[in-house]
C-alpha cells in the first residue's frame, strides 16, 4: 500500500491545493474496490490509482473542477459507454479539496502568536506557525494549528507562497530575526504581510532595509503595525485587531487585489 499519509502531510505543510479522492463504494465490476485512493493536484498530476483508463481521467479532470471552486463533493461514475468501458459497474469517489482556503504563516510562536491561533479557530484560516524553539510550539495545542518546528530559512523554501491565499505575520522574540525574515519575505507574492510592531520599529526598518536596495515601493507591501486599528497591547487584544483585519481581507478581496 503507498503512504498516502505522508504524502498528505508534505503537500498541507507545503501550501499546495490538492484534491483527496476516495471509493467509498463501487458496484458491479469495477477496476477497484471501495477505499481506494488517489491524490491529485491542481495541474493534473497526481499519486496511488483509483483504477486507471478513461474512469481516472474523468475523476481528475472533476478534482481539478473542484480544487478551482474549493469544494468537496461525491462524483458518481457509471462504467458505461460514456467511460468507454463495458463493464457495467459503478463507483462512487469521494473528492476532497484541501489548501484551497487562506493560510496565515505565523513566524514566531509567542504570546500573541498563541492568542492568534485561539481567535482565529473555526475560521477559515489554516495557521501555520514557525519557530525553531520547539518547547515554544509544545505550549500551544491546537487541532487546527500546523507547527513548523525547522530553522526558517528552510522554511522558505518548501512553501508554495501565492499571492491569492497565502497571509504572513513576523512576530518572533528578536527584532534582529524579525528584520531577517522581513528581507526575505518583502518581496513574495503574498496576499497580506504584516509585521507586528510600534510605527518607530518600522521606520527603524526601513532604514536598514533601503541599505540593501529596498524602496518606498517594496515597503507599500508591508503592513505595520498589525491590525485594522489601534488596540490595547494585551496579547488576546492585539490578536483579535489582526483577526478582524485579515478576516475583512479575504471577505472584501476585490479591494485588496
Amino acid at each position: 500500500m503507498w503512504d498516502w499519509i505522508s504524502k498528505l502531510m508534505e503537500l498541507n505543510k507545503q501550501n499546495v491545493p490538492f484534491a483527496f479522492l476516495t471509493v467509498t463504494q463501487s458496484g458491479g465490476s469495477t477496476p477497484r474496490e471501495a477505499g481506494a485512493r488517489m491524490i491529485v493536484l491542481s495541474n493534473g498530476e497526481n499519486f496511488g490509482t483509483i483504477g486507471g483508463g478513461t474512469v481516472e481521467k474523468m475523476a481528475i479532470d472533476k478534482a481539478q473542477e473542484y480544487i478551482q471552486q474549493g469544494i468537496t463533493k461525491l462524483f458518481t461514475c457509471q462504467l458505461g459507454p460514456k467511460a468507454a468501458q463495458c463493464c457495467g459497474g459503478v463507483m462512487e469517489i469521494l473528492i476532497e479539496s484541501f489548501n484551497t482556503g487562506p493560510a496565515l504563516y505565523v513566524f514566531g510562536a509567542g504570546h500573541v502568536a498563541s492568542a492568534i491561533c485561539q481567535v482565529l479557530e473555526e475560521t477559515p484560516f489554516r495557521v501555520h506557525l514557525i519557530d525553531e524553539r520547539q518547547e515554544i510550539l509544545a505550549k500551544i495545542n491546537s487541532p487546527f494549528v500546523s507547527k513548523l518546528s525547522d530553522k526558517w530559512e528552510n522554511t522558505l523554501d518548501t512553501i508554495e507562497w501565492s499571492d491569492k491565499n497565502c497571509y504572513v505575520a513576523i512576530m518572533t522574540h528578536d527584532h534582529a530575526l524579525d528584520l531577517a525574515i522581513l528581507s526575505q519575505m518583502i518581496n513574495k507574492p503574498l496576499l497580506y504581510l504584516g509585521l507586528i510592531g510600534s510605527n518607530n520599529k518600522w521606520n527603524t526598518f526601513k532604514n536598514k532595509l533601503k541599505v540593501e536596495g529596498l524602496t518606498e515601493d517594496d515597503f507599500a507591501n508591508v503592513k505595520c503595525p498589525i491590525g485594522l486599528a489601534k488596540s490595547g497591547k494585551a496579547p488576546k487584544e492585539i490578536a483579535i485587531n489582526f483577526a478582524a483585519e485579515i478576516l475583512s481581507i479575504h471577505y472584501n478581496r476585490d479591494n485588496y487585489e
